[in-house]
């Protein structure tokens, strides 16, 4: 599940990562899996997580008040998945993000994201 991830950094960076680096990935990054009409986040709630799509699809929709849905954002194979506004400010979010499919993610916390992106990591 793991090699998607290095895959997918490896081809935005000028050099392979390092042993070490995998490690941190490794170390930080949560394997998950979410059924399909699973939510991955609800309206309403502050988003506890990042996730590298490593399988499946997932979609973020908002529903109006005469409960129609609007789809904001497909996420298919090798795209992260989220609400970043409300994961780095811990906001509540207006999405919901649902699997499509059977999903298989890598998740980071926000606690886990300070260590994989500290400059300082041990």
């Amino acid at each position: 599940m793991y090699n998607t991830l290095i895959e997918y950094i490896n081809s935005r960076i000028s050099r392979p990562l390092a042993q070490d680096e995998i490690k941190i990935l490794k170390d930080n990054f949560i394997p998950n899996k979410v059924k399909k009409r699973q939510f991955f986040s609800k309206e309403g709630e502050v988003n506890k997580y990042m996730g590298f799509l490593v399988k499946g699809a997932m979609k973020m929709y908002s529903v109006d008040n005469k409960g129609i849905e609007h789809i904001v954002n497909l996420y298919i194979n090798g795209w992260w998945v989220g609400d970043r506004e409300s994961f780095t400010k811990l906001i509540p979010s207006p999405f919901n993000i649902m699997a499509c499919e059977d999903t298989d993610l890598l998740i980071l916390t926000k606690n886990n994201a300070a260590q994989v992106f500290s400059p300082n990591y041990d």
